[in-house]
Formats: C-alpha cells, sequence, structure tokens
C-alpha cells in the first residue's frame, strides 16, 4: 500500500540529484527527509541492491546516484519500493466467509487494485528522474 517509503526513496533520489559530485550520507538524508537515519538506510540498502545508487564507506563516504537520471522512470523507483504488494492495502481483518460481501471483497478488491496498479505504473513510465528533478529547480 501506499507508504512513507515511496516519498522517503524518491527524496533520496532527488536530493542525490541535486549534489551530483557529493558522497552523500544516510545523516544528512535523515535530516532533509526529517526522519531517523535508520529509515533513510532501509531505503538505501533497497536503491543500492538495485542499482540506482552506488556507496563509498569510511570517513569520507555516503551515497551517489549510479546511472543518469534519463535513465530512471519514476516508475522503477515506485515497482522497487512497493515489491509486490499493492498501491492499497486490504483490511488486517479476515472477513466474513460466510458473508455475501465479506466472502467476495478481497477478491474483488484484488482485480481493482491489479487495474490501479498499472494504470499508476504507466504514468509513472511516462516520468523520467530527469523530467520530475525540474521541479525543484
Amino acid at each position: 500500500m501506499i507508504n512513507s517509503k515511496t516519498a522517503i526513496a524518491t527524496h533520496i533520489i532527488i536530493y542525490l540529484v541535486h549534489y551530483p559530485d557529493e558522497w552523500i550520507t544516510s545523516n544528512r538524508l535523515a535530516n532533509s527527509i526529517n526522519v531517523h537515519p535508520v529509515i533513510v538506510r532501509k531505503e538505501i540498502s533497497t536503491l543500492k541492491n538495485n542499482h540506482l545508487i552506488k556507496s563509498k564507506e569510511g570517513k569520507n563516504g555516503g551515497i551517489k546516484l549510479d546511472r543518469h537520471t534519463k535513465n530512471i522512470l519514476l516508475s522503477e523507483i515506485f515497482r522497487l519500493v512497493m515489491g509486490s504488494d499493492h498501491v492499497f492495502g486490504y483490511c488486517k481483518n479476515e472477513s466474513n466467509p460466510t458473508c455475501s460481501i465479506g466472502k467476495k471483497m478481497n477478491t474483488n478488491l484484488s482485480h481493482l487494485y491489479s487495474d490501479l496498479d498499472t494504470k499508476l505504473d504507466e504514468s509513472l513510465s511516462k516520468i523520467t528522474l530527469e523530467n520530475f528533478k525540474e521541479q525543484f529547480n
């Protein structure tokens, strides 16, 4: 489901785009996002494992973007963060299987969510990181 992970990952990437020659630390990013550095590090791990960013350890270490902004679509960032989850979530309680509505709810929502996921992905696939970063100038 949509959560802050997508916003955090996008924030990290846009921040790196604006400081391309610097190795950016998770503490610096956490300060910009106003969250705990551990939260930032979790998203950094996802982005690094999927080759969007690279890292350097040590006193002068940090992270940098690993690909050109023209080669990264917002849909790619969204998919990496979301994984196999749908954009929207399900009720945490199990629906009543003897209820005519309850027994069909998650199946019907699943079809709806799949359609919404596809439409969102199509929309985000039209926006490169290069395009999106222009909104921050």
